[in-house]
């Protein structure tokens, strides 16, 4: 038995594989392209809702570091108006002591003198 091809059909065969070939690479870089943009749409939205989320985190942490730095400065504000130093304590102490020995001497005096009798 003999075969005889001729070259336009070695051609034509040619030609219709390369074109499947190529069909089928065309095809799976489509698909591959479309996964692709999938995967990085994917990853925008992913992105886009950390950096919301972390825009949001900044700014409760801006206002409640607002929040704190302003109780802070009213702590200060009333500290002097509701809390007494130590030193302002032993201050008055001593006056108080020295005003009850003065009296104190007074009376014993009056008593020495004999006021009581």
């Amino acid at each position: 038995m003999i075969v005889e091809v001729q070259l336009w059909q070695i051609v034509t065969l040619l030609v219709s594989f390369f074109g499947c070939v190529a069909g089928f690479w065309k095809f799976t870089e489509a698909r591959r392209e479309k996964a692709e943009d999938r995967r990085w749409n994917d990853l925008h939205r992913y992105m886009d809702s950390r950096f919301k989320d972390i825009a949001n985190t900044q700014r409760d942490t801006h206002e409640k570091s607002d929040k704190l730095e302003r109780s802070l400065l009213e702590l200060k504000a009333e500290l002097p108006q509701k809390y007494l130093m130590r030193e302002d304590y032993v201050r008055q102490q001593s006056v108080i002591e020295t005003k009850l020995d003065a009296l104190a001497r007074r009376i014993e005096s009056i008593m020495l003198n004999g006021a009581f009798k």
